[in-house]
């Protein structure tokens, strides 16, 4: 191009074709890539495991069904210790009603409503082993036995906590050493009388009497079933040659006589 001219017609060069234009089609639909975006992955992951969680929590939450066979038996409530106890605590303070294994629950609620549910799940495993309480039924006093695993333990410290808030008195006694009358009537405030010591005494002794024949019992079943499990090892003499071994042999006794058999023989 000269000048601004249009170029000349050249007929030499007009059978000369351009080159074919290309084309981008479209991909067909039965083509089109399947893959997964990462973000499609993530979400279907989450509500895979949580799908799987929300099973495993409902598995747990199912109540388990009744019973076919009941395989449990009665025990007694009270150990020999929490009989003496028991029997002590009636004695020394007969105008006052005396529970055993009463839960925390019972005497002690919540002072706000919307703390209700907090409290119940922190006192619902407590207990106390007795409660002394008044005619009208208000908790006096709560006794415990404190045993050498339990007497630091966080339960503990938490029951003593619980009572102190609401101005119940916590004993702890040990088993093998028991207050006397004079001590259980200072806990409610008052003072024991001499008839009352007396019986609180000889109640003291019925109960170690009978726990100690308790354990003689028991030791002398134990060593009966010991020996009848090794009497079947032992080897003695059968009663049927009692007589035989018994009596001795005549050595100055002629000898039987021969049979007929052999005295015919003789004679011939």
């Amino acid at each position: 191009m000269d000048g601004g001219r249009a170029p000349r017609y050249d007929p030499a060069r007009a059978h000369v074709q351009s080159p074919p234009v290309r084309r981008h089609r479209a991909p067909l639909r039965g083509n089109r890539s399947m893959a997964i975006s990462p973000m499609t992955a993530g979400v279907a992951f989450v509500f895979g495991v949580f799908g799987i969680l929300l099973g495993m929590w409902l598995k747990r939450k199912r109540k388990p069904g009744w019973p076919r066979e009941w395989g449990i038996t009665a025990r007694p409530v009270f150990a020999t210790h929490e009989r003496a106890m028991h029997r002590l605590l009636t004695t020394t303070l007969p105008q006052h009603a005396v529970l055993a294994k009463l839960p925390l629950l019972r005497f002690c609620q919540s002072i706000s409503p919307d703390q209700v549910p907090y409290w119940y799940d922190l006192l619902s495993p407590l207990y106390v082993s007795f409660a002394i309480c008044s005619p009208n039924g208000r908790v006096l006093v709560a006794v415990d036995f404190e045993h050498e695993s339990s007497s630091d333990s966080s339960a503990m410290k938490l029951k003593s906590a619980a009572l102190q808030a609401c101005r119940v008195r916590h004993v702890r006694c040990r088993a093998n050493a028991l207050p006397n009358a004079g001590e259980i009537m200072s806990w409610v405030g008052e003072v024991a009388t001499p008839a009352q010591k007396a019986a609180a005494a000889e109640a003291a002794r019925f109960e170690q009497a009978g726990a100690a024949l308790a354990q003689t019992v028991r030791k002398r079943r134990a060593e009966r079933q010991t020996q009848s499990q090794w009497q079947d090892s032992f080897f003695a003499p059968d009663s049927r040659f009692d007589d035989l071994l018994s009596t001795p042999a005549n050595l100055d006794e002629p000898s039987a006589a021969p049979s007929s058999g052999s005295e015919q023989l003789s004679r011939s």
